[in-house]
């Protein structure tokens, strides 16, 4: 638990340190290709975005790089992704990484593909795609391989800044859950059934969301069919974590 709680302060001072450098060296590309240093651009929620053009087809990309680590005491998860952002429709495109590490329980690493939407309702992002698991499970002396590519459903609420009793200190939250789960027809092997559930509450830390300490809480249920023999893993544990976008 100590080195856990080691990587995750060790984790937080590299993203403060990586935070300060954007915020010295924050560069632009204008439309004919030439840098500037103008931060002047925002998008509906306040943060500031980088434009770059390509005739008519102008990308904004809000901070499009993210990486997540999260433990409790027996959990290790650390996820990376990438998010493709149009202006013109709030139209995204996100793709991550992620891998999953619990003693004695299991070891999953993932890879998912989502197309989503940030305009259909205000202040909140909904994505849909597919995630694909690998790795194995553990319950008293079975194990099993995990081998999957399950539909993903995720969401996300930028809650309103509000003012803490008055003080004029902003509290801004962040609500996110998101929910895999693949049916006997998109497993391999001995798996039956997959499904996976995480939900996250997050307080953004560093100024124009590019910090977010959370809990969040995250159960994996996995199902085999082994000869004659039935059996499955649940687990669901809460845990806390720190989300840098960048």
């Amino acid at each position: 638990m100590k080195k856990i709680i080691k990587l995750l302060i060790f984790v937080l001072v590299i993203t403060l340190n990586v935070s300060f450098a954007q915020e010295r060296y924050h560069y632009e590309i204008d439309e004919g290709g030439n840098l500037t240093d103008d931060t002047s651009q925002e998008d509906e929620y306040g943060r500031p975005v980088q434009t770059y053009g390509y005739g008519n087809n102008d990308y904004v990309y809000t901070y499009p790089l993210s990486f997540e680590v999260n433990a409790n005491r027996s959990d290790l998860e650390a996820v990376f992704g990438h998010t493709w952002e149009e202006d013109t429709d709030s139209f995204l495109t996100s793709a991550g990484f992620s891998a999953l590490y619990s003693e004695d329980n299991y070891k999953i690493g993932s890879a998912s593909f989502a197309l989503g939407n940030r305009g259909l309702i205000e202040r909140m992002k909904f994505e849909m795609g597919f995630r694909g698991v690998l790795g194995t499970v553990e319950k008293d002396r079975k194990s099993g391989d995990v081998g999957a590519v399950g539909f993903l459903i995720s969401v996300a609420y930028d809650f309103p800044e509000i003012d803490f009793l008055g003080y004029g200190i902003p509290i801004d939250l962040e609500f996110s859950g998101n929910m895999t789960a693949a049916p006997s027809q998109l497993c391999t092997g001995d798996l039956d059934e997959y499904l996976e559930m995480k939900t996250t509450m997050g307080l953004y830390l560093l100024g124009e969301k590019k910090g977010m300490i959370f809990i969040g809480y995250r159960n994996v249920e996995a199902r085999f069919e082994e000869d004659d023999d039935k059996w499955k893993k649940s687990e669901g544990d809460l845990f806390m974590g720190y989300r840098f976008v960048f």
